[in-house]
């Protein structure tokens, strides 16, 4: 590099003397250090976890016939991450790891129900393995709960539980996993919260809201924790996103949720959700179209926003933002009310819904037993009136219970 004139030599000289004279940490500044204590800060939260977090394999097998002699043979094996739960063994998992879907076409469209893992085994962060049982599964929220056998309360230490009901959308977090390179060393991987519910279950599959977590993806991920600054478990990793240039997109389920699954399953051998018995979908051009919902009412040829600002002022529905009915079971609870396909949902329990986002944190709020108000527009004679009914919440399967016939039981004979 040249320069023009002394001046800028002389200025140049008295700039490399002033930092020369600084020390080290001054022309760095404080970061190294920082990094150093929130390093070593992370690293002792996840010490602290670590024994709880577990490797679980799973089996699948089947018999076939040599020389007239059974012998059974491994057709498919799966890997995950899994954590331990409570002092007795019980272990929350990744609900893929231990069910397969039928292997073949014909079994996928049949009707064939899926596959239970015939072998399962927890290896703990010490390396000791152990076997375990399947105790049961929720398919709506991907989880399976697992019993380790023969383990010890002593080393079956669970993991610390957070709150997930504030976690905002940019909070940090580190998750801890392994995956199917290093299978038996655990990973440390940090990220940050990146959206809250970012896919959308139907009501009767799931109420929950998950997180959207930006972390590097490795298979065997599935069913590993989420912690906070706090050192605390936040939600699991359930899904991978299904896409390909999503290389950091996870979706977690948060820990409060998770706990009120297994809870159930613990407790009565399945999580029992919200059912109503219809199908909901938010109101769009197809959808305005296929109903013959609104027409050109400015003449103008097409159905435009100002055709839908004359609807609304109308009828009251923002067509923009409304629920549709889109169809109604016969025997469930919205058919009950008098619910019919075609119907825009407005209001539950007094509550003005929009959005399914809306409804979902609505529906939320309530359990099974509760009795809540419907209110909804029904159009009928180019005639837009309102209705409103209660619902009493129900769980999908309750009515075919209730229709069982009681089991007598055998009297016994006085003595």
């Amino acid at each position: 590099m040249r320069f023009s004139s002394p001046l800028s030599t002389i200025l140049l000289a008295a700039v490399l003397l002033v930092l020369a004279g600084l020390p080290a940490e001054a022309t760095r500044g404080v970061t190294p250090g920082y990094d150093r204590e929130f390093s070593q800060f992370l690293q002792s939260q996840g010490a602290q976890i670590q024994p709880a977090v577990v490797v679980v394999e799973a089996r699948f097998t089947r018999t076939i016939h040599e020389n007239g002699q059974p012998r059974e043979i491994v057709t498919e094996g799966d890997f995950a991450t899994g954590f331990i739960y409570n002092d007795e063994g019980i272990v929350v998992t990744e609900y893929t790891v231990v069910m397969h879907a039928p292997s073949t076409y014909f079994a996928q469209t049949s009707g064939m129900p899926e596959r239970q893992a015939n072998y399962i085994l927890v290896r703990l962060s010490d390396g000791r393995t152990y076997d375990a049982e399947l105790v049961g599964t929720d398919a709506a929220t991907s989880l399976a709960v697992l019993r380790i056998k023969n383990i010890a309360p002593s080393d079956s230490v669970p993991v610390p539980v957070g709150d997930s009901s504030d976690v905002v959308v940019g909070e940090p977090i580190m998750f801890l996993g392994y995956n199917w390179i290093s299978r038996s060393r655990i990973s440390y991987d940090f990220g940050v919260v990146s959206a809250l519910r970012p896919k959308f279950p139907t009501i009767e599959e799931s109420t929950n809201q998950y997180f959207q977590i930006n972390v590097p993806q490795n298979y065997g991920n599935e069913g590993g924790v989420v912690v906070n600054s706090k050192g605390k478990v936040i939600a699991l990793m359930t899904d991978i996103a299904p896409y390909p240039d999503a290389t950091e997109i996870h979706f977690a389920l948060p820990i409060g949720v998770a706990v009120e699954v297994v809870d159930a399953i613990l407790g009565v051998g399945e999580m029992h959700r919200p059912w109503f018995g219809f199908r909901l979908l938010e109101i769009n051009p197809q959808i305005e179209r296929a109903y013959s919902i609104i027409k050109d009412m400015n003449g103008d040829g097409l159905v435009t926003d100002a055709d839908r600002d004359l609807f609304q002022a109308e009828t009251g529905i923002d067509l923009r933002k409304a629920i549709f009915v889109i169809y109604v079971d016969e025997d469930s609870p919205a058919n009950d009310a008098e619910l019919r396909e075609g119907d825009i949902v407005m209001e539950f329990n007094g509550v003005a819904v929009q959005t399914m986002d809306e409804l979902m944190n609505q529906i939320e709020k309530y359990r099974i037993g509760d009795r809540v108000t419907l209110e909804w527009m029904r159009r009928e004679y180019a005639v837009w009136d309102p209705y409103i009914a209660e619902i009493t919440i129900e769980y999908s399967g309750q009515r075919d219970e209730e229709a069982k016939p009681p089991t007598e039981e055998t009297e016994q004979p006085a003595e």
